[in-house]
């Protein structure tokens, strides 16, 4: 294969691999939307249990209040979709432009 074949190749995947990236984002935004029960923009204590609860039954309190303080950044009692897509972002920044895992990231 010629180097411009190869290049082409590379960006086609890359723009699948940014694709994908975005649904899943979508999805993610979504399961926040969805346990936001009240609809003011963030996740409370409560509802955070509840949505972890349906996710996993058996999930102990400590687990609970484990995962809500890790996700709860500032503090404030509550997670906004800023801090719910953290785990997401961070997980993503480390896809290097060829597609794969940065070791390094």
């Amino acid at each position: 294969r010629s180097a411009g074949e190869v290049e082409e190749e590379s960006e086609a995947k890359m723009e699948m691999l940014e694709q994908e990236v975005e649904a899943l984002r979508l999805e993610h935004t979504e399961g926040f939307r969805l346990g936001d029960k009240n609809k003011d923009n963030k996740i409370t204590h409560d509802e955070f249990t509840v949505v972890q609860r349906d996710y996993d039954h058996e999930m102990s309190d400590k687990d609970v209040e484990e995962s809500f303080a890790d996700l709860d950044k500032d503090g404030s009692g509550a997670i906004t979709l800023n801090e719910w897509l953290v785990p997401f972002e961070e997980t993503v920044s480390g896809v290097t432009e060829d597609g794969r895992k940065d070791p390094v990231g």
